[in-house]
């Protein structure tokens, strides 16, 4: 909530005044500038908020994940992944880069299903049920298991029907 109002706030008060400038300064009438610079800023502060939320979810994911295991008497899993501190690290930027570009790219693919009602949703979500896996498998693969990305993106591939049912 803190980001949405940050994002509004800085979009409304330093995108619009710039991109209406900008218009106008590329021959564009002022009414019609403003009138565009503002939708553009709605469009960029979604866009600033749907980023953000794709960006950090998974690390609250993450931390829940660990607490759960924790809560469950499951604290001898998490010590037993220890391992190259500087490995699990290139394999979590390397898998949450993918998945941040997968889910990006599919998102904006299939955002226009969701016009459709009810067949709309489902194929959203049997589409997006891949990276949705590979994203919540991807703590447990790569830090617990030990995993390699590559084999974290089949399996999730293998699974992806149990997340789209």
């Amino acid at each position: 909530m803190i980001w949405a109002i940050a994002a509004t706030i800085f979009g409304f008060a330093f995108l619009l005044k710039t991109q209406a400038h900008a218009l106008i300064k590329a021959n564009c009438p002022a009414g019609l500038a403003w009138f565009v610079s503002v939708i553009f800023v709605l469009l960029e502060i979604a866009v600033m908020i749907v980023l953000f939320y794709l960006i950090i979810l998974p690390i609250y994911q993450d931390g829940l994940f660990d607490r759960v295991l924790k809560l469950r008497g499951l604290r001898h899993v998490l010590e037993a992944s220890r391992g190259n501190d500087v490995a699990k690290c290139m394999r979590g930027v390397n898998g949450g880069l993918f998945i941040l570009f997968c889910q990006i790219i599919v998102l904006i693919l299939t955002l226009p299903l969701n016009l459709i009602p009810i067949l709309g949703q489902f194929l959203y979500a049997t589409i997006n049920g891949w990276i949705l896996t590979f994203g919540i498998r991807f703590h447990y693969d790569a830090e617990i298991r030990n995993m390699p990305v590559s084999q974290s993106r089949r399996e999730a591939w293998a699974r992806k029907s149990e997340y789209t049912r």
